[in-house]
């Protein structure tokens, strides 16, 4: 129940807040679905719903580093308040992090499976949650992506693409509540290096 009157409040809050459109300075716009040799029509076909953007004080390489670390994602994504359980085993190269790594964690009290799908080291990776019957959303994909900004520092983007189950209320506020979590994780990294989201 108290993850419930969490993701409620986070709702009105968005609500409350209004909606404000992406100002998007990086080499891509907020319609893409290719960035350099990810092609996001070949690992789901649903829409995005969901988009947060950063510019950080901080080179490409040292925020890639904190964003793919995957046991640690607690430092910076809201909600995740312990060490995640990454399984890199399948992963390529087998150990390390890369495209078949496994994630699990609690977030907000649902347990998610995510699987890394894709993987360019020091730029971005897109990430999967796998599908079961508690989960609100279907054919889910998200894509962080850093790029230099030309003076030093980086761009960050974080995208989230899904359908919406039918009849699921939860599925209905699942734009807002991501847009809010995925807003406050980038501040976190505003916090660490300087900056501004979007």
């Amino acid at each position: 129940m108290h993850h419930l009157k969490t993701l409620l409040f986070i709702c009105a809050l968005a609500v409350l807040n209004g909606c404000a459109s992406v100002d998007f300075p990086t080499n891509f716009t907020e319609t893409d679905r290719v960035y350099d040799d990810l092609n996001v029509n070949a690992l789901t076909n649903a829409p995005q719903y969901a988009i947060s953007v950063a510019q950080l004080n901080a080179p490409p390489e040292a925020v890639f580093e904190v964003v793919a670390d995957h046991e640690n994602l607690r430092d910076w994504v809201p909600m995740i308040d312990h060490l995640v359980e990454v399984d890199h085993s399948q992963s390529l190269p087998p150990g390390r992090p890369g495209v078949g790594t496994v994630r699990i964690c609690d977030f907000a009290g649902d347990i998610l499976t995510e699987d890394i799908l894709y993987w360019k080291e020091g730029v971005g990776y897109a990430y999967s949650v796998r599908d079961h019957e508690d989960l609100a959303v279907t054919k889910h994909l998200g894509v962080i992506w850093v790029e230099p900004d030309q003076r030093g520092g980086s761009y960050i983007s974080w995208r989230q693409f899904f359908e919406k189950k039918p009849g699921s209320i939860k599925a209905h506020m699942m734009p807002v509540m991501m847009s809010y979590v995925m807003d406050s994780a980038l501040d976190n990294l505003v916090d660490k290096w300087g900056g501004e989201v979007q």
